[in-house]
């Protein structure tokens, strides 16, 4: 029998309902922001530490928005959906201002863009 994944995912908004997408390496694609719960840890403060993890900004959980379930080679996976808004403070030294869009370089990220709700 296939084994329960979870994961969460942090949605964060931007300026005139705008959303941060990241781009994963190993996976060759945008996602929203997620990761894997930690033990002990709740689905809503795994969504905002993988946000703000890989986005690499301070963000602030606004509410739930949903979840959604679908089958993975290693078992079925349930991601979290949280809406989030950004805690300003100016960004930390690794960001690079691109066009339109934030470059930095953390283990899963390789690039962060701002883009329209119906880009996402």
């Amino acid at each position: 029998m296939a084994s329960l994944r979870t994961k969460a995912a942090g949605v964060v908004l931007q300026d005139e309902g705008c959303v941060a997408v990241v781009h994963r390496g190993l996976y060759k694609d945008w996602s929203l922001p997620k990761g894997q719960i930690e033990e002990g840890e709740s689905v809503a403060h795994c969504a905002l530490r993988e946000a703000e993890e890989e986005t690499g900004l301070s963000l602030r959980l606004l509410g739930f928005l949903g979840s959604t379930f679908y089958p993975t080679r290693f078992g079925e996976k349930s991601v979290f959906y949280f809406s989030a808004e950004k805690i300003p403070r100016l960004l930390a030294s690794r960001v690079q201002k691109g066009l339109g869009t934030k470059r930095w370089k953390d283990s899963e990220t390789e690039e962060i863009r701002i883009v329209g709700k119906e880009e996402a």
